[in-house]
């Protein structure tokens, strides 16, 4: 049960607390303006404004006509007392129950019991107060939540995994903390400073609360609570009966917040490389700097990279100088089709070393509102990259262009505007996300020397995002960019898209969410070589031909997501129907005269948020007009990458992959 009592009634409930749950308890209270009284069961919780007070024992409240209250929907504490009296018929599945379920009560589902933005609401009444200082309280990576502090860990995986767990440093969390005792509090500032912990890869979830006990006239002190997320993590791929990979990593080393990944593959295909080790080892915020530093080494039979890089991004529009260096060289083993020729593909080998460089300066405006001034930033920046090939294949002016040696200057000019607001149930399974809103728009241009001829470069992107209450978020994007020599285009690219989902609803005990996404790529007079697909991430999931190719594609894709109340060993279960429908064009031609194709299916997501492991999808996909090399049914149980949200931050420029 969960009741919710309006703001400043917390002396009432003192006083109704004070009542003992016993009749005569009951009767001393006669005299009072009795409106009701209700049993509450051990386990539940009063919120009051942002506070979340847990029913340590069964206890009856008296309610005075002067209270007001609500009462949160039981229908998830029926479901598990059903389906425990059902466990309980039998000992197996009874001691099954007891070792997988988390029951509601115990913390399964806070999205229920607590408002996300109570916290951010009573916030407000402290801006323009300076901040006198921080406390920081971390919480245990499994048993606890953001939402439910009281939650202790009760499967012996959880507490193993809390034994095993290094937790973050304080100076860490403190380090990444984009405040400073002193300033004025400011309400987005404080979302930026929880936003960027929450982006940190060993945290799972932060808040920042006022403490009242500590605040007083023009000062306020702040609690910056923080849950880690389980550093180790481990994947693991096989190549049928040729060999396999394991991935080992360790997200937060330590307690310092560094990142150590260790590869290891083995495919007997490859006689003359069979064995195959990568290292990466990555240092985030030197010492509070907010630049990364990050080192690889990759050697198997497909590709060799060893690089060094520092970066710092605009991660805050309080940020006003960002940039970035990478050095390093890579080997590659792609796939070509032979120019001239529509039949054969060629394996391609080329080893290059480059140096990449980038530098940016945000100006804040000076015009319009405050709101505006405050989250708007026009930024300049350069790129410099210089690409030179120690081993390639032949190449002339108009033949394996790719493999060109080459140096770009890069300049771009760039209008931000970003807001955040959040949610749960989008992308991720209950942790909060960060959802931006804005406007973007980038204007670019370079100077290519190439080993055979100069060229010009152009490009235009433009973006915009809103969260529409009555239908959900959308977010669309035009890119229009294009080489230039001797005043003619070449490599051009124009891609619109539009990406949409909707708010949640409730479906039964289920939460739902549509997410739509159109997309339209034409190439202009692209090399020979150049061929967009609709493979996998391309196009269509599951789908995978090699000859399938062409200059422009059309991509509409809508699936339907459930997100299960059910909390197995911590994990959540996301069932989702997709649809996935592609077009694709050559040259010239409109894109309605292009080849269609199509595939939809069912599929199931299970992730649990306090793991850095990637989500565990299995989906079974339907193909009806696949080409020969494409299967009519393709069953899948793969890793899925985090999606994350396309922002409205300015990057170093570059020049889009043709894909």
């Amino acid at each position: 049960m969960v009741l919710t009592l309006s703001k400043n009634l917390l002396p009432i409930l003192f006083l109704l607390l004070s009542i003992v749950n016993t009749p005569e308890g009951m009767a001393q209270d006669t005299t009072a303006n009795v409106m009701d009284s209700i049993l509450v069961k051990k386990g539940s919780y009063f919120i009051i404004d942002d506070q979340i007070i847990q029913v340590k024992k069964d206890t009856v409240f008296v309610f005075v006509d002067s209270l007001e209250y609500s009462i949160g929907n039981a229908d998830d504490e029926t479901f598990y007392r059903e389906l425990k009296k059902e466990a309980s018929k039998r000992e197996w599945s009874k001691k099954l129950y007891d070792f997988l379920i988390i029951e509601p009560g115990e913390g399964s589902n806070p999205q229920e019991r607590n408002n996300l933005f109570l916290a951010s609401r009573k916030l407000r009444n402290y801006r323009d107060k300076r901040m006198n200082g921080f406390t920081f309280r971390q919480l245990e990576v499994f048993g606890p939540s953001i939402d439910d502090t009281t939650r202790q860990p009760k499967l012996i995986f959880e507490k193993i995994g809390n034994n095993l767990h290094i937790t973050t440093k304080e100076k860490i969390i403190q380090n990444n903390l984009l405040l400073n005792k002193g300033d004025r509090l400011n309400f987005e500032k404080i979302q930026d400073a929880e936003r960027i912990l929450r982006e940190l890869p060993f945290i799972k979830d932060a808040r920042i609360l006022p403490i009242d006990s500590l605040s007083s006239g023009d000062s306020l002190s702040l609690q910056v609570l923080t849950q880690d997320v389980f550093a180790y993590s481990f994947g693991v791929d096989f190549y049928g009966t040729n060999g396999g990979a394991l991935e080992v990593t360790n997200n937060n080393l330590f307690g310092l917040g560094h990142q150590l990944r260790n590869q290891l593959s083995f495919n007997r295909e490859h006689p003359e490389m069979q064995v195959g080790y990568g290292l990466m080892y990555r240092i985030p915020n030197i010492r509070r700097s907010f630049i990364s530093a990050e080192a690889n080494y990759f050697r198997d039979y497909n590709s060799n990279l060893t690089n060094i890089a520092l970066r710092r991004d605009f991660i805050s529009p309080q940020i006003k100088y960002a940039g970035g260096v990478d050095i390093g060289e890579r080997y590659i083993n792609q796939r070509f089709f032979i120019h001239g020729s529509e039949d054969d593909i060629d394996t391609l080998k080329s080893t290059h070393t480059y140096q990449n460089l980038w530098f940016g300066r945000a100006f804040r405006i000076n015009f319009g509102d405050k709101e505006l001034s405050d989250r708007s930033r026009l930024v300049l920046s350069g790129r410099y990259h210089r690409k030179r090939y120690s081993e390639r294949p032949e190449v002339t002016e108009n033949i394996n262009r790719e493999f060109h040696h080459s140096q770009m200057l890069m300049g771009s000019l760039s209008f931000s505007t970003r807001h955040y607001f959040r949610d749960r149930l989008v992308y991720s399974y209950g942790r909060t996300e960060d959802i931006p809103y804005g406007q973007k728009i980038s204007l670019s241009s370079g100077y290519e020397r190439n080993e055979f001829s100069d060229r010009t470069f152009a490009s235009i992107n433009m973006s915009f995002g809103r969260f529409i209450s009555e239908l959900g978020y959308l977010y669309t994007e035009i890119l229009v960019e294009s080489y230039f020599r001797n005043g003619k285009s070449e490599q051009g690219l124009v891609r619109p898209g539009i990406n949409y989902f909707s708010n949640l609803s409730d479906w039964g005990r289920f939460k739902t969410r549509s997410f739509i996404t159109i997309e339209f790529t034409r190439g202009i007079n692209r090399f020979n070589n150049e061929f967009l697909t609709i493979n996998r991430e391309y196009g269509i999931r599951g789908f995978n031909s090699e000859r399938v190719l062409g200059n422009q594609r059309l991509n509409i894709s809508y699936e339907l997501v459930a997100f299960s109340p059910s909390n197995i060993i911590g994990f959540r279960l996301a069932p989702y129907f997709f649809y996935d429908a592609s077009i694709l064009g050559q040259k010239n031609d409109a894109i309605y005269k292009g080849k269609y194709y199509h595939g939809f299916g069912l599929g199931c997501r299970l992730r649990n948020e306090n793991l850095t492991f990637n989500t565990i999808e299995v989906r079974l996909g339907f193909y009806p007009n696949g080409p020969e090399d494409v299967g009519t049914l393709g069953f899948n149980i793969s890793e899925q990458l985090r999606t994350r949200f396309k922002d409205f931050d300015v990057r170093a420029p570059g020049v889009t992959l043709f894909r």
